[in-house]
């Protein structure tokens, strides 16, 4: 079982999760984006935070749905968006904050977030907050 950070109360529960690692990843417009938690020898990733976010410098029409797909989480965890957009718009496809964190499915595996091409002048932002545990 894996052992879990946190802050507790007086009765010895967790009541704040804390995450100490985040991850970033950013494309240029129209390109596929893939966030990786790396690996690291007998941990695996607990993830408290996932946001996932467009920006676009043009609109983008189109009745399109994006599938954004995990790996080394549990379920295959996945998320379709449609891809159209506002000129300067940026939109939130993602905020999963997580009060009961989302544990990778192995240890010493790369967790991944992968985002497809969005369009043009569309482009990813994806960030996870995260922690590592036995």
């Amino acid at each position: 079982m894996a052992v879990i950070q946190g802050i507790l109360n007086a009765q010895g529960n967790t009541i704040i999760n804390a995450a100490d690692m985040a991850v970033t990843a950013t494309g240029a417009a129209n390109q596929a984006v893939t966030l990786t938690l790396p690996a690291v020898v007998g941990k695996r990733h607990v993830i408290t935070c996932i946001e996932i976010m467009r920006t676009a410098t043009a609109a983008l029409t189109g009745n399109a749905t994006l599938v954004i797909t995990t790996t080394n989480l549990p379920g295959s965890l996945a998320w379709s968006v449609g891809n159209a957009m506002v000129a300067g718009g940026t939109q939130r496809d993602v905020v999963l904050p997580l009060g009961h964190p989302l544990i990778s499915s192995a240890a010493n595996t790369n967790t991944t977030i992968v985002c497809p091409a969005p369009g043009a002048a569309v482009l990813w932002r994806v960030s996870a907050m995260f922690f590592l545990s036995d």
